[in-house]
């Protein structure tokens, strides 16, 4: 017994991630080039694997052990592609045709990845702004390719129109200029809108995958760890490709409204967390089907509100604030004016836990240390606190007038980068753990 029948409900895929693994070494080790930008990933902290986001496995070596390992074949997809739905593994694509395995990369933009690895003469397929790109062979013989997803899970490219294209820019600065004006309710309103203009003009996938990178890019400006981070990876060329899931955290008020929000762009509910009735926290989780983004959605609970459905049943206001209340109190709701709690990415967790100590930042110790999964929590940003939030909370009895004063002359915490690395595709979350950092990320606690 490994122990996840008490954090998770999702399995261990033992099997399934070896068989993953082994071909990705195939590749890997098959080739200088791909073993040289394996290494080179390292040196970021961050696997090769991390960032696959298919694998192409010849008829002749795709046998039985895969579908009994966990793949099932794909819904709603022409190509005779297997995916794994309960683990956080690469998909796979079976084809006839290749005598050899082939890796497919995972990137934010096709054009960084080539010039940052001063790769030249390589062909893409698919327009700029496509919802899918691939590019052709790496380096001959090296079986390794890039992918840029846009929003779709499929394998077949279809370029994209001049006005297409005039339409993502138009979503992008709709989303860059949505306004955060620190009240949940009406900055919930206020994204609502912009996706659904964005979803008339690019549909449904690329408006939920244009709204997240939006997400991130405003997380990083007031985040140095993910700008850290992030120009660590730029150099390899991969983006955020391999983001593992964003967290928001709301006001009670505000919490129905924000999970309606990410129904309206599609999201499915996940699993719900509470660590116990003195917890003082809830959080949703939610998966997109189509464009890969996982949120991890926060909100403090009572203890007689642990069985009821909290993600979608409207919370009354509470006479005190928990530690997920007066962050959303002293700094406003992660969907407006605080942006993410903190986006988590997949690491080599202690490789990019050293460097940044090294390199002059704080880590604080992982509320996560088990044999499927590692999670630590970067030092938090400290944001300064606008007087008139401070003034409101105590007014109404949520703040004690010396907390407030400490907060308005130092500040308090705010966002995170999350470390954290996943063995053996578990896909799940460790609910102790979590309730232990979240006391832990309580400003009241931090702040002394």
């Amino acid at each position: 017994m490994d122990g996840l029948e008490h954090i998770s409900p999702w399995p261990r895929r033992t099997i399934a991630a070896a068989l993953v693994n082994s071909a990705i070494s195939t590749v890997v080790d098959g080739h200088p080039f791909v073993h040289h930008l394996a290494g080179k990933l390292n040196t970021i902290g961050v696997d090769i694997a991390h960032i696959v986001d298919f694998i192409v496995v010849p008829s002749e070596h795709f046998h039985h052990e895969w579908t009994s390992a966990g793949f099932a074949r794909q819904v709603c997809i022409d190509e005779l592609a297997f995916a794994c739905p309960d683990a956080q593994l690469p998909s796979v694509l079976v084809c006839p045709k290749s005598a050899t395995y082939k890796l497919y990369i995972r990137v934010e933009s096709i054009e960084a990845f080539l010039s940052a690895n001063n790769l030249q003469n390589v062909d893409i397929h698919g327009s700029l702004e496509a919802d899918l790109r691939f590019s052709d062979e790496l380096i001959p013989g090296s079986a390794c390719y890039l992918v840029q997803r846009n929003g779709t899970r499929g394998y077949s490219v279809v370029s994209s129109s001049d006005s297409y294209a005039a339409a993502v820019d138009t979503v992008r600065d709709v989303y860059a200029t949505r306004p955060r004006t620190g009240d949940d309710l009406a900055d919930t309103r206020g994204a609502q809108q912009a996706f659904i203009k964005a979803e008339t003009l690019v549909g449904t996938g690329r408006a939920v995958d244009e709204f997240f990178s939006a997400e991130r890019e405003y997380w990083m400006s007031r985040n140095t760890a993910g700008r850290w981070q992030k120009s660590r990876q730029d150099t390899v060329g991969i983006g955020w490709s391999n983001h593992d899931h964003h967290t928001y955290r709301s006001s009670r008020e505000g919490f129905q409204g924000l999970i309606q929000l990410f129904l309206r762009m599609g999201f499915v509910l996940r699993e719900r967390f509470y660590a116990g009735a003195d917890a003082g926290w809830g959080a949703q989780i939610l998966e997109h089907p189509v464009s890969r983004v996982v949120i991890f959605a926060d909100v403090d609970i009572t203890a007689d509100e642990l069985n009821t459905d909290f993600g979608i049943t409207a919370l009354p206001p509470s006479e005190s604030l928990g530690t997920i209340g007066l962050w959303c109190g002293l700094h406003g709701g992660a969907i407006g004016l605080a942006g993410m709690h903190h986006l988590e990415a997949e690491f080599l967790c202690t490789a990019v836990r050293d460097a940044f100590i090294q390199d002059g930042g704080r880590v604080m110790n992982p509320f996560t240390d088990i044999e499927v999964l590692w999670q630590a929590f970067t030092a938090p940003e400290t944001w300064s606190v606008s007087s008139e939030r401070l003034d409101t909370l105590v007014r109404d009895g949520l703040l004690d007038p010396t907390n407030a004063e400490m907060f308005r002359i130092s500040g308090a915490p705010g966002s995170h980068l999350e470390i954290l690395q996943r063995w053996d595709g578990f896909k799940g979350f460790n609910k102790t753990g979590i309730s232990d950092i979240i006391a832990k990320t309580d400003p009241r606690t931090l702040s002394h």
